[in-house]
């Protein structure tokens, strides 16, 4: 099953652990920081400084019970060896990522604390500090999904949230396919339209992709030296196509299915992701496209196939 980590979790309850009341709770006040950040930011635009809500930015920022909701959940973590119906590996893989946003956290507290000592003080934060605690709290949000459509306008706003594609849209979120019905999900493999989505599997609740990324020949072999496809700094995604599926096309074709600005080169992958991190566009007869959100190189396992140049 493909399923979102902090839904799964709230519902697991026993006589000895629950996590559901600190998980609700880091959703929470993720909310409430980013409605007051956003009011906050609205008013500096006007070179006026919304004193009220910079005070209860503060409190939360410097209030034990909010800046350490990570950090207790890993303490209950710790006391937990097996849980029944999950694996041990979906226990660690579920800890693995709460240690990541603890300390995604920790980075956010700071730049955030900073900030708001400044403006206590009268003084305008620089631009590029709200960008460094955007993308933290973008971080965050990609992994908490929350479902809130009024929420989720002002997330947007505040965090300039990019859609992957490009604009050119149609990708989903893939916990949202499997949740739809869109993408069925039996024993390891995934399926669409009817057939097994190629190069993708599931374990522990972690995907397996084995995918095609195309770009320019210089970069294509970078990407094979050093075995990452690193984001660029516009474009917070990595583009990956269902493996071979495009085998024998040409550089034009290519770029016109995937819409993407160069297909001098292709490398083959496979890394394993969070199921949070990943998108899916699936369009008929177009091959199957995926969007991996904060690609890390831990996350790259192997270059399955060397980079190689697609002919004109």
């Amino acid at each position: 099953m493909a399923y979102h980590f902090f839904e799964r979790w709230k519902e697991i309850k026993s006589d000895v652990f629950s996590i559901k009341d600190e998980l609700n709770l880091a959703e929470k006040v993720y909310k409430i920081k980013i409605k007051l950040f956003k009011n906050i930011w609205f008013k500096l635009e006007e070179r006026k400084i919304d004193h009220r809500k910079v005070s209860k930015l503060n409190k939360i920022y410097n209030k034990p019970k909010y800046t350490t909701i990570y950090q207790l959940i890993i303490k209950k973590l710790e006391d937990i060896s097996s849980i029944d119906l999950l694996s041990d590996e979906e226990i660690k893989n579920f800890r693995d990522m709460i240690f990541y946003l603890n300390k995604n956290n920790k980075k956010e507290i700071e730049i955030a604390r900073g900030i708001l000592d400044e403006l206590e003080k009268g003084k305008i934060p620089e631009k590029n500090k709200f960008r460094e605690l955007q993308e933290l709290l973008l971080v965050e949000s990609e992994y908490l999904k929350i479902e809130d459509e009024k929420f989720n306008k002002i997330e947007r706003v505040f965090l300039a949230k990019q859609d992957p594609g490009a604009g050119t849209g149609g990708y989903i979120p893939l916990v949202y396919a499997v949740k739809k019905g869109i993408v069925k999900v039996k024993g390891h493999e995934l399926f669409a339209r009817g057939k097994p989505i190629q190069g993708m599997t599931i374990h522990h609740n972690m995907i397996m992709l084995k995918g095609d990324h195309y770009s320019s020949i210089q970069n294509v072999k970078w990407i094979e030296g050093n075995k990452h496809v690193s984001p660029s700094t516009i474009d917070p995604f990595s583009y990956f196509v269902e493996k071979g599926i495009l085998g024998g096309k040409k550089q034009h074709e290519i770029k016109r299915i995937l819409g993407a600005k160069s297909a001098e080169g292709v490398v083959s992958l496979v890394i394993e992701i969070f199921p949070e991190q990943i998108y899916i566009k699936i369009k008929r007869k177009d091959p199957i496209k995926f969007a991996v959100v904060n690609l890390k190189r831990s996350q790259v396992i192997e270059v399955v196939k060397e980079s190689k140049p697609v002919p004109v």
